[in-house]
């Protein structure tokens, strides 16, 4: 399909954005089963859940605008996976190590997540689609939280590991 106009583009990067949150689903589940941090547990089964809503508002967003998602894979969800699943079976790290990279991992990706919905949201307000603009700013706040949660996290987690290092 080649892209020729400003709303194909905004199609083209909300499926890539579709396919991200039904990739972070089973990433999620993933990362709660394999964090000993109560905390950072129930935070990631707490956005996975929140993910589910993205993934139906998404849905939603391509029935208001009256298409269809397409079939894209989005890489950078797919980088972001790669990359924990490399360290998680490369490295051999022990579980406080590898809940301490899933930390940093699950900053980066909310990052990302942030970053495509600003682009989206602010697209969707040029083109006039408020319904669609409200559906992603819902989705942008659940990133915010788990962002700034994850970041708590990881601060308290590698505060512990060092001082529990003697640095």
């Amino acid at each position: 399909m080649s892209i020729t106009n400003p709303k194909e583009l905004f199609l083209h990067e909300l499926s890539d954005q579709l396919n991200c949150e039904q990739t972070l689903v089973g990433v999620l589940g993933t990362l709660a089963q394999e964090v000993d941090d109560q905390e950072f547990r129930s935070a990631l089964e707490k956005h996975q859940q929140q993910t589910r809503e993205h993934v139906q508002r998404l849905e939603r967003a391509f029935q208001v605008l009256g298409s269809q998602p397409e079939k894209v894979t989005c890489f950078g969800a797919q980088g972001l996976k790669q990359e924990h699943d490399n360290f998680a079976s490369k490295e051999s790290p022990s579980k406080q190590m590898l809940t301490m990279f899933d930390t940093g991992a699950g900053e980066k990706t909310e990052h990302y997540e942030i970053t495509a919905y600003k682009g989206l949201i602010e697209k969707a307000q040029l083109m006039g689609q408020q319904e669609v603009a409200s559906l992603l700013q819902q989705n942008l706040q659940d990133e915010e939280w788990m962002a700034h949660t994850t970041h708590k996290i990881a601060t308290r987690l590698a505060k512990q590991a060092l001082a529990g290092a003697g640095v």
